[in-house]
């Protein structure tokens, strides 16, 4: 915890038998630490030597909190850390632009800092000169509430000054009024929160004059956003608009594909049924590519039997126009294409005109936006002859439709939860178990139907309550839950001075008191500064109360 007292891990983990392929090492049970080391044992690498890379896996209730200022180790407030979030990985490539680029290898989307490169010290942005005015311009596909930079050099070049630019539609700018400071060398990444969140769709890094250092201008970034913002920010995005596969991707298709959103993320648990499942790990629910899993590749819809036939169902809950699916595999498994058929009342079935191309591999997302769109409130993708990978049958899906339709479904979904836990508070904390809170909570929380927990609290109080670990974990919703009873106390003290106050107001205004008041006209102003002093208290009584 303190990185002096070390403890060590009661097994050895398991590394790699190659250079290339990556091996998921899950313990046992979680561990509650700041400090980790991964340390070598004798003849525990390979013939050539000690390779290394690797990546932490960390509960869904950590995750929650832990954002790229954190992971940059910014000095900016505790504040500034929970209320912005990385989009990097977030944003496609065919949103980077730039004023000019050195060669291919130095491309506008290098400049990305989520992108997963194979060698971060070979991919970045580098303009064909170094001069001022050169810059890298951002298209985020959708105005959102910006909110600071994280930016690192590359190779052996970096910029220390940088002019910010920002635009509603890339074509009007306005500059930001401070000059972003950069970096010190081409390794270290440097967070800059902007002292308030600005909302635009595009932006522009900018070199300025002397604004470089080591061998020249080297730019990697990542956009930080509010948490309001990365609601929003959809599977679409996540994807990237040029990575549907098996197709060329034309400017009208990008168009059309930013219009659309998933709604994977707002579907409850249960609409997901299938024909058949290969076992509890690959049962219908793990096909929702909306729904927060550990690990993806463990995790996924995998019938029972790799035959054509086999389908994934989907209840939308109410009728909406579907125009397309993304669709993802799992491990080595995956769909290369399908049939999607859907329905108004789950017993008519009606063909989709056209086989949907799926997957090439387990890891990628597919976007397919559909010819023309259909109204439906049951949905399913089918396995057809020859449809899967040499490891088999495996899909996770999510519908796409219009932004429109998403937010009325949004809000559809939400009113359809509350509802639920309105009329049945028992049954929907029978649904979500409440002793089980750290397999859900932080990603109903982060959800759209975050704005339930509230309301579900209320059913879960008796044991959240109890639950010391529960208080760790969320101290805050902790309070609000389990300090009703102090609340309702303080609540019916200010209602009885607020009582006591009224009663007397009434008797001041009385007529006799007011006759009095007349003859006595020498203590009338003092008992009227009096009386409005009491006039306010009575009005900040009211509203604490309300």
């Amino acid at each position: 915890m303190d990185g002096e007292q070390w403890t060590t891990y009661d097994k050895t983990i398991t590394g790699n038998t190659d250079a290339d392929t990556q091996n998921v090492q899950p313990l046992a049970a979680p561990i509650t630490c700041r400090y980790i080391q991964l340390v070598t044992v004798d003849g525990g690498w390979s013939g050539t030597g000690i390779g290394f890379r690797f990546d932490v896996l960390i509960t869904k209730t950590s995750a929650a909190s832990f954002t790229r200022l954190q992971q940059a180790g910014s000095s900016a407030t505790t504040t500034q850390q929970r209320e912005l979030v990385s989009a990097g990985r977030a944003i496609p490539d065919a949103s980077f632009t730039t004023s000019s680029s050195k060669d291919e290898a130095h491309s506008a989307h290098f400049a990305n800092l989520g992108k997963i490169v194979q060698d971060g010290t070979a991919h970045y942005w580098q303009p064909a000169t170094d001069q001022a005015g050169e810059y890298v311009q951002v298209d985020f596909t959708q105005p959102l509430e910006f909110g600071g930079l994280v930016t690192k050099g590359g190779g052996t070049g970096w910029l220390t000054n940088i002019q910010l630019k920002y635009s509603m539609d890339g074509e009007q700018w306005t500059t930001y009024d401070k000059t972003i400071t950069g970096n010190t060398d081409a390794d270290t990444q440097n967070v800059q929160p902007l002292a308030a969140p600005i909302t635009c769709r595009y932006i522009q890094l900018v070199s300025v004059d002397g604004g470089w250092g080591g061998t020249g201008i080297g730019l990697r970034f990542d956009v930080l956003i509010t948490k309001t913002s990365a609601a929003s920010f959809t599977l679409l995005q996540q994807a990237g608009s040029a990575t549907v596969q098996h197709k060329t991707i034309t400017a009208a298709m990008q168009e059309q594909l930013r219009a659309f959103v998933s709604i994977g993320n707002f579907i409850p648990d249960a609409s997901f049924t299938a024909s058949s499942e290969l076992d509890a790990d690959h049962s219908a629910v793990s096909g929702n590519l909306g729904k927060e899993v550990q690990d993806g590749t463990k995790l996924f819809w995998a019938p029972s039997t790799d035959q054509a036939g086999e389908y994934l169902q989907i209840d939308l809950t109410q009728p909406i126009e579907v125009r397309g699916v993304a669709t993802k595999g799992g491990g080595t498994r995956w769909l290369t294409k399908m049939k999607v058929q859907h329905s108004m009342d789950g017993e008519a079935w009606t063909d989709y005109a056209e086989e949907v191309t799926g997957n090439t591999d387990g890891e990628g997302q597919n976007l397919q936006p559909f010819a023309t769109g259909f109204t439906c409130r049951y949905m399913r993708i089918l396995t057809v002859d020859g449809g899967w990978s040499a490891g088999g049958a495996g899909l996770r899906a999510s519908p796409l439709v219009t932004s429109a339709v998403g937010k009325a479904y949004l809000k559809a979904m939400q009113a359809h939860m509350q509802s639920s836990m309105t009329h049945s508070s028992s049954s929907s904390s029978q649904t979500l178990d409440c002793a089980k809170w750290s397999e859900w909570l932080a990603g109903l929380m982060a959800g759209p139907q975050g704005s339930m927990v509230p309301q579900l609290a209320q059913s879960c109080k008796p044991v959240w309550c109890k639950d010391p670990a529960f208080a760790e974990a969320h101290a805050e919703l902790k309070e609000q839950t389990c300090a009703g009873g102090k609340k309702r106390e303080v609540v019916e003290k200010l209602r009885s001075l607020l009582e006591k106050i009224q009663a007397k107001r009434e008797m001041e205004n009385s007529p006799h008191v007011q006759k009095y008041r007349a003859e006595k006209k020498a203590v009338a102003e003092p008992v009227q500064k009096r009386l409005e002093k009491e006039h306010n208290l009575l009005d900040l009584l009211q509203t604490l109360i309300n």
